[in-house]
């Protein structure tokens, strides 16, 4: 994400903020990412255990929540994007395909690419204005669809029916 926004920065694009918040040890911020925000004024860093009184604000605060995970089993985090109405901006790994439809009601980039990161990030910014309320409908579209308590009640009597039957 530091990557992808130095790269976003030395393409002229000066209009964005990056907000990083959460838990990394001191010492591999200190070593590794710290040193690579010199001269980076777009990327916030707010590096501690987030409280959860303070989490709606981020979301609230922000336009989207970028994921650019190496691998993943699950995630919670994506969830309460969702629940937040919060475009997502994901690695293309399967756990996150359930859920996003690219362009649709959110953006993939290739696992790993800061390169394409940045380049997912420009689209998003570049089209932010013709494509973000479509995103944040087409997510509530898929909130009600696969997440809500009426779709979860259905996916477990389905379950319980074929269960029923064998």
């Amino acid at each position: 994400l530091i990557k992808a926004a130095k790269i976003l920065l030395a393409e002229g694009y000066k209009d964005f903020k990056v907000k990083i918040c959460g838990y990394c040890p001191s010492s591999k911020w200190a070593a590794i990412y710290q040193p690579m925000l010199h001269g980076v004024e777009v990327i916030d860093a707010d590096i501690r255990r987030i409280p959860n009184e303070e989490i709606p604000n981020l979301f609230e605060e922000s336009h989207y929540f970028v994921m650019p995970y190496q691998d993943i089993a699950q995630s919670g985090a994506i969830t309460v994007a969702f629940y937040y109405n919060l475009p997502v901006i994901v690695s293309n790994l399967d756990s996150f395909k359930e859920y996003i439809s690219d362009k649709e009601n959110g953006y993939f980039f290739e696992v790993g690419s800061a390169e394409l990161l940045a380049l997912t990030m420009k689209y998003a910014i570049d089209h932010h204005k013709e494509n973000y309320i479509r995103l944040r409908v087409n997510q509530m579209r898929m909130l009600e669809e696969k997440l809500s308590v009426t779709a979860v009640l259905k996916k477990y009597k389905r379950y319980i029916d074929c269960l029923c039957q064998n």
